[in-house]
């Protein structure tokens, strides 16, 4: 049989979406109300309260339309879009950025619509990171975001930018220019003395592209660096360190280091379950755990889990092609080479390689 189990998913999401969830002034308009609206968004994001998120959004647009200021309702609905980013909703999601999209290139240029296209960029180039895997999407539409950012006036701004940028270049297996777009970001945001959120990023970026490149003694720096912010991780960063540094693990053979992260994760994922992508993820990455150390019952129940989800609740055609190799070597484990053959055969009549 020529066929072989792929290596480990892994991803590093689009969590800089909320870090670009700063306030801006128009310049003619007091947005002072507006920027604690804003930070009370990102803040419910970071706890992980999405239904308090999508509550302040409906409130912006309500706000917008009593005191008739279009661009606070359009903001709001930026919320929502990140929102539903977040649940497992691109569809609508798409719509929601493409309204906001024909808006804003209605109107002359203000700060708070500029911030607005820069969202609507960094949403798109996460909506290619989650849901299609499209890496040269990825780099356009976060090479649009940095359009025009100054690192001295928007040190937060860029840092996060350069970090997008990075992570669609690692996806699109540019590993040498990833690992200096996220130290670019490292850089901005330790020398402007930022937020740990921003350092969180770019050291988990640091880390998985060292990974990527196969450095572990330069990805166990990176990723020992980022551990000492675990406090102040919002649930997206913790998915990250935890599924990203069980792939760690996984490449260097540490199967039981590996499978203690995933536990960890599964744990965490368990206590939020509105994060149902993310907890199918896990899953399908701790099955490959599983048939590593010779447990084909366990990894069996969590593909049964995994092939449903994401075949029939949130289809990804390449999150499918990452199964039916799991249970080629499930059969292969048991021995069932009658039944794996008939999979090769069925596979091969449909088109699948």
């Amino acid at each position: 049989m020529n066929w072989k189990i792929e290596h480990i998913l892994h991803i590093v999401t689009a969590c800089a979406l909320l870090c670009i969830a700063a306030s801006c002034d128009s310049g003619d308009n007091d947005r002072s109300q507006e920027g604690d609206l804003d930070r009370q968004f990102t803040d419910s994001i970071n706890v992980g309260a999405m239904e308090g998120a999508l509550k302040i959004a409906g409130n912006e647009k309500q706000q917008g339309i009593e005191t008739g200021d279009s661009d606070i309702y359009y903001r709001g609905m930026v919320h929502q879009a990140i929102v539903n980013y977040y649940a497992g909703r691109p569809q609508d999601m798409l719509r929601q950025v493409d309204s906001i999209a024909a808006y804003v290139a209605s109107k002359p240029d203000n700060d708070l619509r500029k911030e607005m296209r820069r969202r609507t960029y960094s949403i798109k180039g996460g909506f290619y990171t989650r849901y299609q895997y499209n890496p040269d999407s990825n780099i356009y539409y976060y090479h649009k975001a940095l359009e025009g950012l100054d690192e001295k006036e928007a040190p937060d701004i860029t840092s996060v930018a350069y970090c997008n940028l990075a992570g669609a270049y690692r996806s699109n297996g540019k590993f040498d220019i990833s690992a200096d777009y996220y130290s670019r970001g490292a850089h901005i945001a330790d020398s402007a003395n930022l937020k740990p959120s921003y350092k969180i990023l770019s050291y988990l970026g640091l880390a998985i592209t060292y990974t990527d490149m196969r450095d572990f003694d330069q990805s166990r720096i990176w990723w020992n660096r980022a551990e000492t912010y675990w406090q102040d991780m919002n649930l997206d960063d913790k998915f990250n360190y935890l599924n990203n540094r069980g792939h760690d693990f996984y490449e260097q053979r540490r199967y039981n280091e590996s499978l203690i992260m995933f536990q960890r994760l599964d744990s965490l994922l368990k206590a939020n379950p509105s994060l149902e992508w993310e907890a199918n993820f896990c899953r399908a990455n701790m099955t490959d755990v599983y048939l590593k150390i010779d447990q084909p019952d366990k990894a069996e129940k969590l593909i049964l889990q995994t092939e449903r989800y994401f075949t029939e609740v949130q289809p990804n055609a390449y999150i499918q092609e990452h199964i039916r190799t799991q249970k080629l070597k499930l059969g292969t484990i048991r021995g069932e080479y009658d039944k794996v053959s008939q999979m090769l055969d069925l596979w091969n009549a449909t088109g699948i390689e």
